[in-house]
Order: C-alpha cells, then structure tokens, then sequence
C-alpha cells in the first residue's frame, strides 16, 4: 500500500485480512499493489488445476492472480476477528467471540434475546438455550439470525447466523438429525466457461445451486475446490448437503505436507459456519498420495490428518481418501467409471 509492504500470503484457497489503516492517507489518492507468483509444482494445493504447459485429461488451465472477492471496510475500534456458534439440537447454543483489539464487553442478539458476556483475553464467550428450536433440513432449512456488537468510540457490529443439524453415519445409511437421508449428489468442479475458477458473478451461483435442487438433487460434492462463500450460504439457504473437498496436491513429499499442514487448519475454520457441509473429503483418488495402499508413512500422516479433522472441523462426517484406497473414515466411497450400463447392471 503506498509502496509499502503489508503482508504477505501464500495458499490459492485459503482468505486472509490486513489492517491497512498505518498505511493509507484517508485525504489523497492510495495506491494498492498486489504482486502474485504461481508455478507448475505438484507439491501446491492445486485441485482441478493442470501442472503442465499444455491441456490434458480432465485437468483445467490454471489460474493465477486474484480469483477471489477482495473488499475492503471500515471497521470498529475493537475490531471482531471471528464469530463460532456450537449446537445441539437439544437447542444449547454456545458462541465464541475472537476480538482483535481487546474491548470490556460484548453483545449478541438472537431473536427477543440480548446477551452481554465480558471480553477477557481478546474473547467473549455466550451460552444460552433455544426453546423448542427449528432443526435444519434439506425440507426446511431453518436458520437463525444474530448479531455480535463490540462497543467502542466506535461500535464494531458482525451480522451472523446459526443452525441446529446433527450428521451421523451407520451401517445402514447417513442421518441427519436422525432420519435417514438418500444422498442425490452431483460432482460440482466449479469451473466456468469464460472465467475458470471464479463465478461471473452471485446470480451464476444462485442459478447453479436452483438448478441442481430443481432437478431433483439434494446434494453436492463441491469437487477438488474453496468455493465462493456465497455459494455454501446459499446451499445454508436452500437445503443443499454439501461434501467439502481439501483440493489435491499430485505428489508425497515433505513440502506438500508442509503445505496440507498449513493450509487444512485455516479452511477447516473458514468454512466452519456453514451448516450444509456435512462431510469432508480429505483426499480424492489417492492424489498427492499415490502410496497409501502399501506405505506406512503416507497412512500414518493420513491418519494424524483424520484425528485433526475430528478435533477441527466441526460435526462433520469425513470420507479420508474418496473412491480409492480406504482408510478408517465414516464413509466407504468407490469410484465407478464404467460407461456401459449393462456392466453396472
């Protein structure tokens, strides 16, 4: 900003936020400069991304520079870094305020409740109890608006939302909320004609999200790819199951474990609010893992992924290598790419 340097990030699928306000002049003319570098590694996070010069197979042309929405805002003096809602469906609700800047004391409404719990250690933290709460369901997708306020010289104020939905898988199908639900998915790569990765605009994902539930479908595998966060809020929106997808490195080394290490925590996090994502799919084909089926080293770190993903990513089911080699997930997923039906048959 100004010819001076803010930051500095690296991960084509994970958010990230700045502070600018050291570096711009609120009565001139700003300059922001963004510098991105990219290459052909198999050792990034790539997904559906190629790793050559050329077209190949069912891999995309990659995608470099800014894919993403980028926005910027005025914030509060105690400015709200993150807003965590935990539920049951019992209707407890616990809720964890991280604040960046300290603050005495914050707020939260939620329906006819106003909330006040002290900031201690840059985090507040709420309990309370919804009567009789409306769960959340492909029929009904109930969900609960809120609102966060930090008060300071100038007031910080998030606009949220909760829900109430327990997943579950048994021998004999997956649940939600107790009730045995079909899956009718689509594998959704994300890819647009014109502009790859990035959706030409909110109404294109709105249209893809009417589609599938209009065709009777009541999921989607969001396939090798962070999507838009508008798109999960609408599948909130609508009912629309999703499997969350960590996109693939394409080989086993001690960089790309480096890499899974760092970014696997953030979007675990940044997708935590999202009540639709009912499963994680950690690894698809055995991709970036080509030995799982025989090499210790690679089930043992595929394992120490798994126990994070229970501790990190919510109540969530996870499919640890989806359609290949299995390991111990909640999900035993095989690939058929058999194209005649009465081979199927």
């Amino acid at each position: 900003v100004n010819n001076r340097l803010v930051t500095e990030h690296i991960g084509g699928y994970t958010a990230f936020k700045i502070d600018i306000t050291d570096f711009v002049d609120a009565d001139k003319r700003n300059l922001l400069t963004v510098k991105v570098m990219d290459d052909l590694s198999q050792n990034h996070l790539r997904g559906k991304q190629r790793w050559k010069p050329e077209n190949y197979d069912c891999w995309y042309v990659q995608t470099t520079g800014i894919w993403k929405s980028v926005w910027i805002e005025y914030c509060g003096t105690h400015i709200i870094d993150s807003v965590s809602f935990h539920t049951a469906n019992d209707g407890q609700v616990s809720c964890e305020v991280q604040v960046v800047s300290g603050g005495d004391k914050a707020f939260l409404s939620v329906m006819d409740l106003r909330l006040t719990a002290p900031v201690i250690q840059n985090k507040a933290e709420f309990s309370f109890k919804i009567s009789q709460p409306k769960l959340w369901s492909i029929e009904s997708p109930a969900l609960y608006d809120a609102v966060v306020t930090v008060p300071g010289e100038v007031d910080d104020q998030v606009a949220c939302y909760f829900a109430f939905r327990e997943v579950s898988a048994r021998k004999d199908g997956i649940f939600i909320n107790n009730q045995k639900v079909y899956l009718r998915m689509v594998l959704d790569q994300g890819y647009w004609n014109n502009s790859m990765l990035t959706a030409p605009n909110k109404e294109s994902l709105k249209a893809d999200v009417e589609y599938i539930t209009g065709y009777g479908f009541n999921g989607v595998r969001k396939h090798q790819k962070i999507e838009n966060y508008t798109f999960y809020y609408l599948c909130d929106c609508y009912g629309l199951l999703v499997w969350g997808e960590i996109p693939s490195a394409y080989q086993f080394s001690e960089e790309m474990k480096k890499e899974l290490d760092r970014d696997l925590p953030l979007i675990l996090k940044q997708l935590s609010p999202f009540v639709s994502i009912i499963s994680w799919v950690l690894f698809n084909e055995s991709w970036g893992i080509p030995d799982i089926s025989r090499d210790q080293k690679t089930q043992q770190y595929v394992k120490e992924l798994s126990h994070l993903v229970r501790q990190q990513g919510g109540q969530r089911l996870i499919s640890l290598n989806d359609g290949w080699s299995q390991m111990d997930g909640d999900i035993l997923s095989l690939h058929e790419y058999e194209q005649n039906p009465t081979v199927v048959a």
